[in-house]
């Protein structure tokens, strides 16, 4: 497993769902579609689709709405 911080910018496209996760604790999840460039004028970019998880605690849903661009920091797995 691959971890790194990172930023990103996109667009939500799923919309929220509340989880409980393996401790027992309650996580909202959500997709964002980020736009990747191409890396030449000939190639085309692609969308790439990241799952965020988020303790539900003190988190307002109503702000994520599918369509909003959004911006997300945190710890990136894979």
């Amino acid at each position: 497993m691959i971890k790194a911080k990172a930023t990103i910018n996109g667009t939500v496209s799923k919309t929220i769902s509340l989880r409980q996760d393996k401790d027992d604790r309650q996580m909202a999840q959500f997709s964002i579609r980020l736009a990747v460039p191409g890396s030449r004028e000939d190639m085309s970019g692609k969308d790439v689709f990241v799952s965020v998880s988020y303790p539900a605690d003190g988190f307002d849903a109503n702000q994520v709405v599918t369509g909003t661009r959004i911006e997300a920091s945190g710890t990136l797995t894979f």
